[in-house]
């Protein structure tokens, strides 16, 4: 677990300045820790980097509660650094994501759209008197904070590839995609 830490932070240390998107693709078998090794990472890129200002979306396919379970277990891990929420408890509060906060959304809730005339049904991502999760991903931007994705379970998200696409590459845009 400390190498594929170590690891890990060595490529985000590159990636933080890179302007195109990359993406890292994080493989370990069933059981071995990953939830915990990515916590980790945040934990350490946090403390480590001040200088840096970066958020992290932790993205989570499913009709279940798999990003709640995720929430917890990272929040416990990093015991109170960074910071985590989860975006339907803090929106409608907040205009952007804070600096080294990691946001847990259910992504494939989150991007549910009417069949017939291609609006959202979701309502954090309706236009709600001019705020939206859109709007909070542009200020974020806007703010100068680069936006990381944790794309969680992520073979599972592949069985909706276009519609995980269409999350990240015209909702979320983030600066680094980590497919776990």
């Amino acid at each position: 677990q400390r190498d594929a830490v170590d690891e890990l932070k060595e490529f985000f240390k590159v990636y933080f300045n890179v302007p195109a998107r990359r993406e890292i693709v994080f493989k370990s078998p069933t059981g071995s820790g990953k939830t915990f090794m990515v916590a980790s990472l945040f934990e350490e890129l946090t403390s480590e980097h001040n200088d840096i200002n970066f958020c992290v979306i932790w993205a989570c396919p499913g009709k279940g509660e798999l990003h709640k379970q995720s929430f917890d277990n990272v929040k416990k891990y990093v015991g109170g650094n960074p910071v985590c929420s989860l975006l339907e408890d803090c929106f409608g509060t907040r205009q952007y994501i804070k600096k080294h906060e990691i946001v847990f959304v259910n992504w494939e809730k989150l991007v549910q759209k009417d069949k017939e005339i291609g609006k959202w049904t979701n309502n954090l991502m309706k236009d709600q008197e001019g705020q939206n999760f859109i709007d909070i991903i542009e200020q974020t931007r806007k703010n100068g904070t680069k936006i990381i994705l944790v794309i969680d379970e992520s073979h599972i998200g592949k069985s909706s590839k276009a519609r995980i696409r269409e999350f990240i590459d015209t909702i979320i845009y983030p600066n680094i995609v980590l497919d776990r």
